[in-house]
């Protein structure tokens, strides 16, 4: 029995950075929630009385966060057009169309979380599973279970968080994978009348070489004291022991071998921005509450104030719109703001704003035909650049995957992966590298180019590689100005 087990370090100290940029994806409500993580009290003195308590509520309330972040990943998604995969797997292996991860999940599911897992944390691992310990009950530590289950190769998907710890070994000259703990997390409902309680059932999967580099699976199980171990569920190909990991580890880019990186995803940046700009708008409406302003009440005496309340029904000065206050003769009323400045505050969100543009960020008010003429293509060109390793990554763990689960249904030898990988017809679109202007977009660069702002060689450059002509520009805009004017209502 195994008394604890702790996360490797280097992969928990980056922890609280997926997190934030999980919660962030999430959206505005999962960030409030989470209090003071993302949103630290405005006062570094008095945090704890209850006027300070109050005044963080409100200072929570008034906080904004833009969700530019998840507008963004269904941006890049939308480009990355995964629905579009073209995957032609050889006819044995059709069933992983369908169902790839044997719970139901299509193979364009599968492909489609591997992109927004490593558009979020950067990389995202893929475990190839045949009548293995991942799909036997979460609880269960007994290989006798597995009897049971149906006899088809899958593909499993585990995120950056279930990583507790990995190792790598040099073999036959190759470093690779040796040594993979994963942590599976599911709930436990207990039901009763009126009653519904759910308890964090946490178990792992440990895949690994042994001391004759043969693969094996072990099964871990949180007892009430430690953590049970099953015993090793070997796993053979043509009746001989597997002699490497058959998992892959997706990412934006080829990872050296040896390390799985520290850094996060592509929007980690726009996380940073959107954080940045929840923080200030706190402060900045905080500000905004504090601008009412006061009203200073000259030449009234005891006997006029009396005379002020006989003849207005009360004995207070009324402000606001639709106030009207009967003064006695000499008495004036002067009302005057707060002298404070809120133009940094603007300034910042413009600046913020432009920061998010360009790394590649989108808001969803984002108007192309708005933008200056660079400003209208930063966004293609940061993303096209960026996701050309994405696709390509992902596609080589895919096809891997592919093959692996081929080995498994006999198609190949564990030795032949290799002379392979040109036999599994998968590929991503490239349409997202592909600059394709819209009429729309034809017209607006035409009007740049007639106010000044572009060259005429830059307008035919940017119409040729838009998939456009001048002509098409030319002939979209004289049906334009021919259109009849709209009817008056």
């Amino acid at each position: 029995m195994i008394d604890t087990i702790t996360q490797l370090n280097e992969l928990s100290t980056m922890m609280p950075a997926v997190k934030a940029v999980r919660t962030a994806v999430k959206g505005g409500t999962f960030v409030k929630r989470a209090g003071y993580v993302y949103l630290p009290h405005p006062s570094q003195i008095d945090q704890n009385t209850k006027e300070a308590q109050v005044r963080y509520q409100m200072y929570l309330a008034g906080a904004d966060f833009s969700e530019f972040p998840g507008q963004t990943l269904t941006t890049i998604l939308g480009k990355l057009a995964v629905e579009k995969l073209d995957f032609e797997p050889p006819e044995q292996l059709n069933y992983l169309i369908d169902n790839v991860d044997g719970d139901g999940l299509s193979f364009d599911g599968l492909a489609k979380s591997c992109a927004s897992n490593i558009l979020q944390v950067k990389w995202h691992v893929l475990v190839t599973d045949y009548r293995g310990l991942s799909d036997v009950d979460t609880q269960s530590v007994s290989i006798a279970d597995i009897e049971g289950v149906e006899l088809r190769a899958n593909i499993k998907q585990y995120n950056r968080e279930s990583v507790f710890d990995y190792g790598y070994k040099r073999i036959g000259g190759v470093m690779q994978l040796s040594y993979l703990l994963l942590r599976e997390l599911s709930k436990s409902s207990k039901k009763s009348v009126g009653v519904n309680l759910e308890d964090d059932i946490e178990t792992f999967l440990l895949l690994s070489l042994d001391e004759d580099g043969n693969y094996y699976q072990q099964k871990v199980v949180k007892a009430e004291k430690g953590y049970v171990e099953s015993e090793r569920n070997y796993v053979t190909v043509a009746g001989a022991p597997l002699k490497w990991l058959p998992v892959e580890i997706a990412s934006d880019e080829e990872l050296p071998a040896g390390e799985l990186p520290d850094q996060l995803g592509y929007l980690e940046g726009i996380v940073n921005l959107a954080y940045s700009r929840y923080r200030v708008s706190a402060d900045y409406k905080e500000a905004i509450r504090n601008l009412p302003p006061t009203t200073y009440v000259s030449g009234m005496t005891v006997s006029k104030h009396e005379q002020f309340t006989e003849t207005n029904g009360r004995d207070y000065v009324a402000t606001g719109a639709g106030s009207v206050n009967f003064l006695p003769e000499d008495v004036t009323v002067k009302i005057e703001g707060a002298n404070t400045q809120l133009e940094g505050y603007e300034r910042f969100f413009d600046q913020n704003a432009k920061g998010v543009r360009a790394q590649g960020g989108s808001f969803e008010d984002d108007d192309t035909s708005q933008k200056t003429a660079t400003g209208a293509n930063i966004d293609s060109f940061n993303q096209t650049a960026k996701l050309g390793g994405l696709a390509s990554s992902l596609e080589e763990a895919l096809r891997r995957s592919v093959l692996y689960c081929g080995m498994f249904e006999g198609l190949y030898g564990q030795d032949d992966i290799e002379d392979n990988l040109d036999q599994i017809q998968l590929r991503l679109p490239r349409d997202f590298a592909t600059a394709k202007l819209t009429p729309e977009e034809g017209l607006m660069y035409l009007n740049f180019k007639q106010s000044g702002d572009i060259s005429q060689a830059e307008f035919l450059r940017i119409i040729v590689q838009g998939g456009l002509t001048v002509s098409d520009v030319e002939t979209i805009e004289g049906e334009l100005s021919l259109q009849p004017p709209p009817l008056l209502t």
